[in-house]
């Protein structure tokens, strides 16, 4: 399984374990506490199990369930830890009770007895802060963020009930900062989206922790949190997380660290950190420093000696690029640094898999080129450039690969449904394979009677973005189809 292993720790908190209400889910879960049992030496007390179970479970399946683990059936606890339990069609009335509390707290004190000093205190210490936890949980909805706000600013302004007085500043400028000159109260809705965002921050950088372990177990086992999607049947916890990803990405830089995510030789990855920190000895490095008279590109000698202009706008660098047939899915700028460049590639990471490496390593050929022209070496063309630079990846990449290790995957049973009668259906599939820098596809097309009427099965020596392969699926599909 993907999820957390269970320690020997289970026994020292409460446990809630979620499940189908089948008898063969049971059936697993008690295997389980079993084996727990067996391996650690305590026992699960029955006394302090219960059970609980959703509307929509037949009584039959409830005695049977009940039966088995000699537990008692209570009802579905709406709390536990200050957070409602269960989340039902009804958001407004999970979290109604957090209206109560605010209108508690403000109403135990009297405005008359508060100065504004003492209301800014109350407001932010007590009333905004009562549904902080709830929030770094649960997206609220906008009408109960409004109802919160409506109390809170009702307090400042000395309002009463039905009664009227007078706003002497819009809400929306007295939750800017005070280095603004406004007040610094908080926007409920921008404030719960922070705290959703910081939580998909801490499942993006803190992979030690439990949650993290058990959210990528089920909702994004294969990718990061920055490239997980809903899913299906999503945990409205999960959706609400999901919300603030927007958020991470709009704040998130991709920064030049360690180059452990950077698939090429130690000595490249050198060479991209001086690209990146601008430093490589080019002319016009060394003409900033006065130790060249001049900063034009000895090659071309159309433009000064640059990083970009070696790797990209050189007549050099043009023939390098036209011969490895390696597009890159945007336009460079004269103006851009070299680290510009590798942050757009990072953002195109999982639809251009391996576009950063090969990226980098023919820039190194380049640049290996460009040092061998100036100090006599021998001299190459483009295509023999691209060649030794991505012979020496593959290479790298080949000796560097870490055995795969082998998880037990979760059956699902799919069936196939033929087409109708005098009709034919094509299904087609594709795969890309990373490090074969390779394309597979399969189409095959079958009558209603499920008997195959044509095949097809090849595989692409192309680096095509992941996205772009399902059109190219479908025209093999429809050219096979009228062969």
């Amino acid at each position: 399984m993907r999820g957390p292993r269970i320690s020997h720790l289970f026994f020292t908190d409460d446990n809630l374990i979620f499940g189908r209400a089948t008898v063969k889910e049971c059936e697993e879960i008690q295997r389980v506490l079993q084996v727990y049992e067996a391996s650690s030496g305590q026992q699960l007390n029955s006394n302090k199990t219960s059970l609980f179970f959703s509307h929509n479970t037949a009584n039959g399946v409830r005695e049977t369930i009940k039966t088995m683990f000699g537990a008692q059936v209570i009802k579905p606890h709406e709390s536990y830890l200050g957070l409602p339990s269960l989340v039902g069609r009804s958001k407004r009335n999970t979290f109604a009770q957090l209206k109560q509390r605010v209108s508690n707290k403000l109403a135990g004190w009297k405005e008359k007895l508060l100065s504004n000093a003492g209301k800014e205190v109350l407001i932010k210490a007590v009333a905004q802060a009562v549904p902080s936890y709830t929030m770094s949980c649960f997206k609220l909805l906008d009408t109960l963020c409004d109802e919160l706000t409506r109390m809170v600013r009702q307090f400042w302004w000395g309002q009463v009930k039905e009664e009227k007085k007078l706003a002497w500043m819009s809400w929306e400028k007295m939750c800017l900062p005070k280095e603004k000159g406004r007040m610094g109260f908080r926007d409920l809705k921008l404030f719960n989206m922070a705290l959703l965002a910081k939580q998909g921050w801490r499942l993006q950088t803190n992979s030690s922790s439990l949650f993290y372990r058990v959210y990528k177990a089920k909702y994004f086992p294969k990718c990061n949190f920055l490239k997980a999607t809903l899913g299906s049947q999503p945990s409205f916890a999960w959706r609400s997380i999901l919300s603030g990803q927007a958020v991470v990405k709009r704040g998130v830089r991709w920064q030049v660290g360690d180059g452990e995510q950077i698939q090429v030789p130690t000595k490249v990855k050198h060479f991209a950190w001086k690209a990146c920190r601008d430093i490589l000895a080019t002319r016009e490095n060394l003409w900033k420093r006065n130790i060249t008279k001049d900063n034009l590109c000895e090659s071309c000698g159309k433009a000064p000696e640059t990083v970009c202009h070696i790797f990209w706008f050189c007549d050099r660098a043009k023939e390098v690029w036209s011969s490895s047939k390696l597009i890159l899915p945007f336009e460079i700028s004269p103006s851009w640094k070299f680290i510009d460049v590798m942050w757009k590639l990072q953002k195109l990471s999982d639809e251009c898999p391996g576009l950063v490496e090969r990226t980098i390593m023919i820039c190194w050929g380049i640049w290996k080129q460009r040092n061998m022209d100036r100090h006599g070496g021998s001299s190459q063309n483009g295509i023999a450039i691209v060649r030794s630079s991505l012979r020496i990846l593959d290479e790298f990449q080949v000796a560097n690969e870490k055995p795969q290790t082998t998880r037990e995957s979760i059956a699902m049973e799919i069936k196939w449904c033929p087409p109708h009668l005098g009709s034919y259906k094509v299904n087609v599939d594709g795969a890309v394979f990373t490090k074969q820098k390779q394309v597979g596809i399969g189409v095959v097309i079958r009558d209603s009677a499920g008997e195959v009427i044509a095949a097809l099965a090849i595989s692409l020596l192309v680096l095509w973005v992941r996205w772009r392969l399902k059109p190219k699926l479908w025209r093999w599909g429809s050219n096979l189809h009228w062969m």
